[in-house]
């Protein structure tokens, strides 16, 4: 009966007040207001649990995102992480963006392209390039998304790029070369290439 005299209700008090008398129904219903407000109790702690866990569980994200990549660019209600270690091929930078419910960064405009080129200038990556969410491997010369299908709409090529040397089949920021667009290969051959996600903000992540 004194299990938690905390939570206990008004109307359960008024219940005890009377269970000391004589009326022998005041205690049975004592009985159960009491059953009544422990279950409560136990509900209040489980969901007190439950957010704990969750706050963990969301440290947790918050840290590992961290160790894997620099903070965002938000921009048209989409978020641009640059990961801070290179890809070893396109479908692996694809699975890592998808973990975070995103894919490789799709410039569509160029109000797009030049806000995630400023960001990627602004954070001084130890890189040669940076992947970008594109490709012409289906058909040479002809560049979707990856991820979308849809053709891509815009472009701002280095002179002389893309020139498919051994076949590049795949779209990056040069950074050596003013961080703008160039083919390269879609898996991690010698220079050093980071890659780029994408998440809308309605993502978790």
């Amino acid at each position: 009966m004194y299990w938690r005299l905390a939570f206990i209700s008004l109307a359960c008090l008024i219940y005890l007040t009377d269970a000391f008398g004589r009326y022998r129904p005041y205690r049975t219903r004592l009985r159960q207001c009491l059953a009544r407000e422990k279950a409560l109790y136990n509900e209040r702690t489980q969901y007190l649990t439950q957010i704990s866990a969750v706050r963990d569980e969301l440290w947790k994200i918050n840290e590992a995102r961290g160790n894997l990549f620099h903070g965002a660019l938000h921009y048209g209600g989409h978020r641009y992480y640059a990961s801070k270690f290179q890809f070893e091929t396109v479908e692996t930078a694809q699975a890592i963006c998808q973990s975070t419910g995103g894919y490789l960064v799709e410039l569509n405009n160029a109000g797009e392209y030049y806000a995630f080129r400023n960001y990627i200038i602004g954070l001084q990556l130890r890189a040669e390039s940076v992947l970008l969410g594109g490709t012409d491997q289906a058909h040479e010369g002809t560049w979707v998304f990856q991820h979308s299908g849809r053709y891509i709409p815009y472009f701002d090529w280095i002179a002389g790029e893309p020139n498919n040397w051994n076949n590049e089949d795949c779209m990056s920021l040069w950074l050596s070369r003013g961080a703008r667009m160039n083919d390269i290969h879609c898996w991690r051959v010698g220079p050093v290439v980071h890659f780029a996600c994408e998440v809308p903000s309605s993502a978790d992540w």
